[in-house]
């Protein structure tokens, strides 16, 4: 099993964010995954199962999410990587999939003042490591082998009008 995890947030709008600061969030957020997946997909096919997942984010989902156009992209990159690698890989017995992760009380989210937004959300909290991890684990368990390419929202409920 591979979870990548990694994630670097750049808070700067389009006009602000200079072309070093756009790669240097692809590296993290979208390129990492990409490298990492081709060092571990051949000892996967070789035992004829696996399991890649990505932690991606509801703004690489959702249209309108101003000031973060470079980590939006990059994650929205990430989740359509997780389909690509689906149909690449699934005949080999390895999965791939997406935790849309939104709100989670991490440092990063702690660091964007992402702590407002939780009144928006309808189960009234922040999610938790411990929520991603029970995500991962169901994800990474063989009785999950049918999901396949799917981006799993884990928000809360949170969606942006």
């Amino acid at each position: 099993m591979l979870v990548n995890n990694a994630a670097m947030l750049l808070v700067s709008g389009t006009l602000d964010t200079t072309l070093e600061q756009w790669n240097r969030v692809h590296a993290v957020n979208l390129t990492g995954p990409f490298l990492l997946a081709r060092r571990c997909v051949g000892g996967m096919k070789e035992r004829g199962f696996g399991r890649l997942i990505n932690i991606g984010s509801n703004s690489g989902k959702m249209g309108g999410v101003s000031g973060v156009p470079a980590y939006a992209a990059a994650k929205a990159g990430l989740h359509n990587l997780s389909r690509v690698w689906a149909t690449e890989f699934g005949p080999f017995g390895i999965t791939a999939n997406t935790v849309a992760a939104c709100l989670i009380d991490t440092e990063m989210a702690r660091n964007a003042s992402l702590e407002a937004l939780v009144e928006r959300v309808p189960v009234r909290r922040m999610g938790t490591p411990e929520d991603v991890a029970w995500t991962v684990s169901f994800l990474a368990d063989r009785r999950s082998g049918y999901i396949n390419g799917e981006v799993m929202d884990l928000n809360g409920g949170f969606y942006l009008d």
